[in-house]
């Protein structure tokens, strides 16, 4: 979630500072990430993890969600910064689903719901705390809060990976 903040709270600077986007164009950005988030989440996300498992899905959301922060602050155009940012809720979309079902399903029955609270805890903390950290990053140097935010992102990745398989939905 931090990574995603990271993003959102800095590609308005972004934008503006290096690819000349103005409010509406932002605006139509995010309806771009939103419809494509509903579309993964949607009608993707289900059929793929069944296929391939919501741990793997989780760990490529994650290295989806990496790649493309590594890539936005380096997009030279709008359009290539747009194809990014599609990658990215492409991403985040199959990321989200597949983290809430691994946590709900590696906890039993009676710590289901202190395991989730936490997870939203955590979540609220990132959009607490991310906001002014991807600032202070971006005034820095505008990709500090994306190349931070990847990192963040591998890490996630790497700790969803050391999780023990268990799905049983996998087909081969």
């Amino acid at each position: 979630m931090l990574a995603f903040v990271a993003m959102e709270t800095t590609f308005a600077y972004l934008g503006e500072d290096r690819l000349e986007l103005d409010e509406g164009g932002f605006g139509l950005i995010l309806v771009l990430v939103g419809v494509v988030m509903i579309v993964v989440q949607g009608g993707l996300v289900g059929r793929l993890t069944t296929r391939y498992g919501t741990r793997r899905i989780a760990i490529l959301g994650a290295l989806g969600m990496a790649l493309t922060l590594a890539l936005l602050p380096a997009a030279p155009t709008l359009t290539l910064a747009v194809v990014v940012l599609g990658g990215m809720a492409a991403a985040k979309g199959l990321l989200s689903p597949a983290l809430a079902t691994l946590l709900s399903t590696r906890s039993g029955a009676e710590e289901q719901g202190a395991v989730l609270g936490a997870s939203q805890s955590f979540s609220a903390a990132a959009r607490a705390l991310g906001p002014p950290l991807a600032g202070a990053l971006y005034d820095y140097t505008f990709a500090a809060p994306y190349l931070a935010a990847a990192l963040a992102a591998i890490a996630a990745a790497s700790l969803i990976a050391a999780t023990q398989e268990a799905d049983l939905s996998v087909t081969t």
